[in-house]
């Protein structure tokens, strides 16, 4: 029943909620080549990533430099672009600097500055955008000051003031808002005070107030309050103590304690709870320790570890836990390492490794992933990149010029679809790579004996590479089954011994 309901979801249901750490581990033995990295413009992309969000089938993203940056479906405006088109690749929201934070719900997406501004775009259909009706907005417009915290369910939004104030607003029909009543609100209300962290699910709410009490309010069918019956409760009730973290997704919900013990609660259909079964709970039971940080889609689920390991459970018909398959997961299985933030929607996931890029998987029917290409979906955390080739400073290229089967050159001088290319993070410093091109990954064709080539659709140990790095910011790529680097010109992985012919500038796009 709820697989079948998310399917639909993937086409109608307007629901809620790219980048290597050069996987480092790795490096190119000294040579003695002295490497300077040259200038390129998309090189200023480098690690420009800080925040991610995800809507149902859209993505906003917050660079280093507080700019805001959308991408995905936009049919009620919830990129704030000013029109109702779905964007494929990541495009900069105009007037949107200073951004301190995004959250979306949705089809909608708040954001606040750095000063302390609120500002919403999308849906209004229930008056969550705060502005007093409920009329959607395809600009961003100005809602409140004074707001250092914001959270967004399905159709509601939270705002915590500086004041520890929370305010409300949005669809209440399961008493979300916790106002006491099931009235809708298109204007924010003043709800509870005292409060330190605010988090917003499909159809209920959590807070943790400065004593770290968990409060909760909403719809219970599936106990994802906490409370221990399925109640559903009309204003913030006290649920535990001693919290430092809380996520609230789709009838469930996740918190971490202050002693780095993970809790889970709620509908366990997927196992995005992480106990090892689909047993649904009604009160917070403990999930897994040493965890610092969570997020959750709207069935799946994310945890960094305290070492900035990625470990994640649920559902992942799309590929949206990143793992390489289709398989759910009823417990927690590490994915990447080296992340410092992560944000899931529908059926997608993005994450920021330590470096500041950014690595996505999962649906791209809207182009949430922001690939810009047509694959509709991955199954591993990808990253977009172009390679340059150290030698003669010209692009890889997947030239289809050359044959169907998309061989590689060196030869382009200029970037576009076929000098792009998804790195794909498989691991322990091993990696595979997507043409954009041919949407099919690179193999080392005929065992490693003949130029490599774009033409598989699945990962398997002829498309399978060690990624290795230099202190120049130069790297290597090593044919896992023959383990030798794969030149620049022939393509062909037979050099033993790393050089300058192996070696590539690699450019995240």
């Amino acid at each position: 029943m709820r697989i079948e309901k998310l399917k639909c979801s993937r086409f109608f249901y307007a629901g809620l909620m790219l980048f290597t750490l050069m996987l480092a581990g790795c490096p190119l033995p000294d040579t003695g080549v002295q490497v300077q990295e040259q200038n390129d413009a998309r090189a200023a992309l480098n690690g420009s990533v800080k925040q991610v969000a995800c809507g149902a089938n859209f993505s906003m993203v917050i660079k280093s430099d507080g700019t805001l940056w959308a991408v995905g479906r936009n049919n009620y405006g919830q990129l704030g672009t000013g029109d109702t088109s779905d964007r494929a690749v990541l495009v900069q929201v105009p007037g949107m600097s200073g951004v301190k934070a995004v959250a979306c719900g949705a089809a909608f997406s708040l954001v606040l500055q750095n000063d302390g501004t609120l500002y919403a775009s999308g849906n209004n259909s229930f008056g969550q955008l705060g502005i007093g009706d409920t009329r959607s907005r395809y600009n961003y417009i100005q809602v409140s000051s004074g707001i250092s915290a914001i959270a967004a369910g399905n159709s509601h939004s939270l705002a915590l003031h500086t004041s520890g104030t929370l305010y409300a607003a949005g669809s209440n029909g399961y008493g979300q808002l916790g106002t006491g009543s099931d009235t809708d609100r298109s204007s924010f209300v003043k709800v509870l005070s005292g409060v330190a962290a605010i988090s917003g699910g499909a159809q209920h709410s959590l807070v943790i107030k400065n004593d770290g009490t968990l409060w909760a309010s909403g719809e219970n069918y599936s106990g994802e309050l906490g409370t221990g019956d399925t109640i559903r409760r009309y204003v913030f009730v006290p649920v535990s103590s001693g919290v430092k973290a809380v996520a609230a997704g789709s009838s469930f919900s996740l918190a971490i304690k202050n002693d780095g013990v993970l809790y889970g609660t709620g509908w366990n259909g997927y196992g995005q709870l992480g106990t090892g079964d689909n047993t649904g709970r009604r009160g917070f039971v403990p999930v897994s320790g040493d965890v610092k940080a969570i997020a959750v889609g709207y069935y799946h689920s994310f945890v960094i570890k305290n070492n900035g390991t990625l470990w994640v459970a649920g559902y992942n018909l799309w590929g949206e836990l990143g793992l390489g398959d289709k398989n759910d997961r009823c417990s927690f299985v590490q994915a990447a390492s080296g992340v410092k933030a992560m944000a899931g929607g529908l059926a997608h996931s993005m994450i920021v490794k330590s470096d500041g890029t950014l690595w996505v998987t999962g649906d791209n029917w809207a182009g949430q992933l922001g690939t810009g290409d047509s694959r509709d979906e991955l199954y591993r955390f990808e990253k977009k990149i172009a390679l340059r080739s150290y030698k003669n400073n010209l692009y890889v290229c997947a030239d289809l010029d050359y044959g169907p089967e998309a061989p590689l050159y060196s030869n382009r001088s200029a970037l576009g679809p076929w000098e792009t290319f998804g790195l794909a993070d498989l691991g322990d410093n091993r990696v595979a790579l997507r043409s954009y091109a041919t949407g099919l990954y690179v193999c080392a064709e005929s065992a490693g004996s003949s130029r490599a080539v774009a033409n598989r659709s699945a990962i398997g140990a002829w498309e399978t590479f060690r990624l290795y790095t230099s202190s120049s910011g130069i790297v290597a790529f090593k044919f896992e089954l023959n383990g030798n680097y794969l030149r620049f010109n022939s393509f062909i992985p037979e050099q033993t011994l790393p050089g300058p012919g192996v070696y590539f500038y690699l450019l995240n796009q």
